[in-house]
């Protein structure tokens, strides 16, 4: 529904769930204690996101 309404107006979706907000944003914009700690769209958060696949796994230290 967000979806459709977006297509003609802004849609301000405030959420804790980064991952639920990373599905259905365009742009996510994390904030803290009252200031912009990242704004970034969702091309560039996607392919950060398949870099850290494609990195390599590290040793476990246990």
């Amino acid at each position: 529904m967000l979806k459709k309404i977006a297509k003609e107006r802004l849609v301000v979706v405030v959420t804790h769930d980064t991952s639920l907000a990373a599905v259905y944003a365009d742009r996510l914009i994390q904030l803290a204690y009252g200031t912009i700690e990242s704004d970034q769209k969702k091309d560039v958060l996607t392919r950060k996101k398949q870099n850290l696949r494609q990195a390599p796994e590290r040793e476990s230290y246990r």
